[in-house]
């Protein structure tokens, strides 16, 4: 959702619905949306069975989900924005459902035919959204994913101190 959000007004305005599907059930998911760092930008719906995981082939593994962020994510996102997802994974864990799958972003035009997919590799492997921008024929938007990040970051941190 997170990666979603900066380009989510621009989507709305050019008619592109944003759903998110996630593998936990619903009370779960009501418990995990009543966190003070996730930004709601569109619909929520979800998939326990993870059927549409498997249709759409996302990636799985312990591997991905514990040792790839670390890897990957601390040349993007740096050590705290590792950190921090570390941190949110061990708060959350409880609500992920099935918390080896990774989740992935998928562009259907209206017959439900794929226009665009990206498949995560693990955790914070953010889709290039300037690629899910021009699918839906914007092509004028810049999206900055450090910004992008930051912000999750510093949300992430006042709401500690909050509590």
């Amino acid at each position: 959702m997170q990666a979603m959000f900066p380009i989510s007004g621009k989507l709305r305005e050019h008619q592109t619905r944003l759903v998110f599907v996630g593998s936990s059930s619903p009370e779960q998911m009501e418990e995990f949306l009543r966190s003070p760092t996730v930004p709601i930008s569109g619909e929520i719906y979800t998939d326990p069975e993870t059927s549409l995981y498997k249709m759409f082939n996302m990636k799985k593994g312990v591997f991905r989900s514990l040792v790839m962020p670390l890897w990957r994510g601390f040349r993007t996102y740096g050590m705290s924005g590792v950190l921090e997802g570390f941190r949110l994974g061990v708060e959350s864990s409880h609500l992920a459902g099935d918390s080896w799958i990774q989740g992935g972003t998928v562009l259907l035009d209206q017959s439900g035919k794929v226009l665009y997919q990206h498949q995560e590799n693990h955790p914070g492997d953010w889709p290039d959204l300037g690629e899910v921008l021009q699918t839906v024929g914007i092509n004028e938007e810049h999206v900055d994913y450090t910004r992008a990040a930051s912000e999750w970051m510093a949300a992430r941190k006042n709401a500690r101190q909050q509590s």
